[in-house]
């Protein structure tokens, strides 16, 4: 989760990039949250689960924070996060805000000190199992002094995602919809795009290994499944690049297999799936044509040389029997005259 496991700061919109790699935020330079994601279990008959959600205050000003909570969804398959500002069909079914709280709505923080908040989950009946998904965002009303505005010209909101279970009815399931392989028939593929959906009602993180086999079976690359660890939301579909990594040199063109062994976190067991494609060597390629191609040259040379030694042995041929004619009549005549 490491393209998540950050603070997120937005400018009045409701977006969460995915890929935001503020981890954290240097001192003396602005407010820290801690945990700024947290995946967290609820069990079936437990009242309610607490956090702690640490802020820091590394700013030179008096920091006065205002907390909201809100739920997230995903905004597309490149893993892109939204925060829900109108109800929607995931929102109903897979919100958390409704059921989480915080110990102080607003809060002040002096410069260089830290205050704990307290989130809690109530796990009310209304709260069904599986996975649930929500935001604390955290925005400042402080006016930032010059050096501040500078850098950032606008009250920003830092963002705490959470990544709820209920159990007692949670399903876990992945589906790999579809493998793509970039590239033509010329080269094997550096990389490999697969796309996932959770098909169960919790957010679940894929895992596995890639690999090429050439058509007599043996391993030439192989490549890991989500090393950044990204997390599939239920219902949602999401595009992995798994980098593949040679094994071994690649001559022979034909037949390839890339195999997918996949699974989620914490699953027993690979699925696999299997996706064929056919390879030509292109240098070997243009080796043969070359190669043809000077075969081809020197049959047609030596089709015009066994033609041109053809003609030039008929002529001899007739040039004999023309001289051997011209000795007959001549031996003819002499011996008219000597009758």
């Amino acid at each position: 989760m490491r393209r998540w496991a950050g603070l997120v700061v937005l400018a009045v919109g409701l977006m969460v990039p995915a890929t935001a790699a503020a981890a954290s935020t240097p001192a003396g330079q602005g407010l820290t949250i801690s945990p700024a994601i947290l995946q967290l279990t609820l069990g079936a008959t437990e009242p309610q689960n607490s956090y702690d959600l640490t802020l820091t205050n590394h700013t030179s000003a008096v920091q006065n924070l205002n907390l909201s909570l809100i739920d997230f969804g995903t905004l597309d398959e490149t893993g892109g996060l939204f925060l829900i500002g109108q109800p929607n069909d995931f929102e109903r079914k897979y919100g958390l805000a409704a059921w989480m709280s915080v110990s102080q709505p607003v809060v002040t923080i002096e410069p260089g000190a830290t205050v704990v908040e307290k989130v809690t989950i109530t796990n009310e009946s209304s709260l069904t199992s599986g996975g649930h998904y929500g935001a604390v965002l955290i925005k400042t009303d402080t006016d930032q002094p010059a050096g501040d505005q500078a850098r950032v010209d606008f009250k920003p909101i830092v963002t705490e995602l959470l990544f709820l279970n209920k159990t007692g009815g949670d399903i876990f399931s992945l589906k790999l919809l579809n493998i793509q392989k970039p590239g033509g028939l010329t080269g094997l593929p550096s990389s490999v795009k697969l796309r996932f959906q959770a098909t169960g009602n919790v957010h679940v993180v894929p895992r596995g290994l890639v690999t090429i086999l050439d058509p007599a079976g043996r391993e030439v690359s192989r490549g890991i499944i989500n090393e950044d660890s990204d997390i599939v939301l239920p219902g949602a579909i999401r595009q992995v690049q798994v980098a593949m990594h040679a094994e071994r040199t690649v001559v022979v063109p034909g037949r390839y297999t890339i195999v997918v062994n996949y699974r989620y976190d914490g699953q027993d067991g690979d699925t696999r799936v299997e996706q064929s494609f056919y390879f030509i060597n292109g240098p070997l390629l243009v080796s043969w044509l070359i190669i043809l191609a000077l075969a081809a040259v020197l049959s047609v040379v030596g089709v015009r040389k066994t033609r041109e030694l053809h003609r030039t042995g008929r002529l001899r041929e007739l040039g004999v029997q023309a001289r051997g004619e011209v000795r007959r009549r001549q031996v003819a005549l002499r011996r008219k005259r000597q009758k």
